[in-house]
């Protein structure tokens, strides 16, 4: 006998079976909190198009070139959308440099396969309009770099162990670091010796933000900001920078400000860690005493809301984290009062709303915050452990520690036996 199933339940089991499959496809991607998944565009990088209006192009493998790669997907000359069918390490023979802007690379689209790991650098060299998301970025010479660029949006991005600076931006104009992570710089293998550094924003760059960023486990530059001391390429009064609501921790150096800069510092949060000197300033005003015209080429900084081991509470002097470097000898410190410091710190913000000011957060709030929902997602092994070291008051400067000193050392001594060894010949 043939029995009949009505069509009715036929396509009730089918909407059942269909259901499920991608309840439990979702359910075995990573969990992503919401507040990652959009892009918030504040900052002087907020205008950047990217790759919009643009064709997707997806990268369907690991290899370091070829089709299908990443490096294939960005050396196209047109506007694109990078996208990602595969998750893992890509492992470079040698950087990727994009040359060509109107791009995003949108990390986001490899959550479904563990996110994507770029091993070897990553760099962009006279592009316009960048935006990357949720990409991670180890290893390399500058581990991600933004060389004469402009409009460019770098947001939970998270790199680590570069040889130079983690996020490097030099000769850029209107850019963002924004949730970021800048971890661990190599404190060997570069050729002026122990390095480990943050964030280098110099060679010309203006307008620059880095906000509710992770600074950890590097010997300094966390971040520099190093402005024009001769003819600017830019009018004068583009040469600001917001970092506002910031983490720096396990720093030995930290903050350092030099050159023509305009520079709102808000609501930073310094955490000393095993590594750290609390001999040591917070914040480091470095006057050149150079001239261009009538002007004078030297940094000026508004501080507000920052907390750290000198300033442990908001009821404290501003100022009791700022150290200025003396006149005659740049290792003799004047300290933060009299009309040395006068000179160097403002009184109130640079520019208004219009010109991309960050709202900032109080800082032991911003600290959590970011704490949360810094770095590209999800997170992986080496994230997650930056993440609990910082909570934890562990971790190493370079994955060194103080050993540091030694290589230090060591470097010094071989120097000196080449110098001695160039002399007798």
């Amino acid at each position: 006998m043939t029995t009949r199933v009505p069509i009715a339940a036929v396509a009730l089991l089918c909407i059942v079976v269909v259901s499920t499959a991608v309840a439990e496809s979702r359910d075995s991607a990573p969990s992503i909190p919401v507040e990652v998944q959009t892009l918030k565009r504040e900052g002087y990088g907020a205008t950047s198009k990217g790759g919009e209006g643009g064709r997707v192009i997806w990268v369907t493998n690991l290899n370091d070139s070829g089709p299908g790669s990443l490096r294939a997907a960005l050396a196209v000359k047109e506007p694109r959308k990078v996208k990602f069918k595969v998750g893992g390490t890509i492992k470079l023979d040698k950087r990727i440099l994009v040359e060509s802007g109107r791009v995003t690379i949108d990390g986001l689209s490899a959550v479904p396969h563990g996110g994507t790991t770029v091993q070897g650098g990553l760099a962009f060299s006279g592009c316009e309009d960048v935006i990357v998301r949720h990409i991670r970025s180890r290893g390399g010479y500058d581990t991600m770099g933004i060389y004469n660029s402009h409009r460019v949006l770098i947001d939970h991005v998270s790199t680590a162990w570069a040889l130079d600076e983690n996020i490097d931006v030099w000769d850029s104009r209107d850019v963002t670091l924004a949730w970021c992570i800048m971890a661990e710089g190599a404190v060997e293998g570069h050729e002026k010796g122990p390095h480990s550094m943050g964030s280098l924003q110099a060679g010309g760059s203006a307008r620059v933000t880095t906000h509710h960023c992770l600074f950890t486990g590097n010997l300094d530059r966390n971040p520099i900001i190093a402005g024009p001391t001769v003819k600017p390429k830019y009018p004068l009064d583009d040469y600001r920078f917001d970092v506002v609501n910031n983490v720096i921790y396990n720093y030995w150096n930290s903050s350092k400000f030099t050159g023509y800069a305009r520079i709102n510092f808000v609501g930073n949060f310094f955490r000393p860690g095993p590594d750290s000197s609390l001999g040591k300033p917070e914040i480091n005003i470095i006057p050149k005493h150079q001239r261009w015209e009538d002007v004078r080429m030297d940094p000026q900084v508004f501080c507000e809301g920052n907390l750290g081991p000198r300033r442990p509470s908001d009821d404290l002097d501003e100022l009791s984290l700022v150290m200025i470097y003396g006149t005659e000898n740049r290792q003799s410190k004047y300290g933060a009062y009299g009309a040395e410091a006068e000179q160097y710190i403002a009184r109130k913000p640079f520019g208004g709303p219009e010109d991309a000011v960050i709202k900032p957060q109080p800082a032991e709030q911003a600290y959590r915050q970011v704490l949360d929902q810094v770095g590209a997602w999800p997170r992986d092994e080496v994230d997650r452990r930056l993440i609990h070291e910082v909570r934890e008051k562990k971790g190493k400067i370079g994955r060194v520690g103080p050993r540091w000193r030694q290589i230090y050392e060591e470097f010094q001594r071989k120097r000196r036996e080449k110098n001695g060894r160039h002399g007798q010949e």
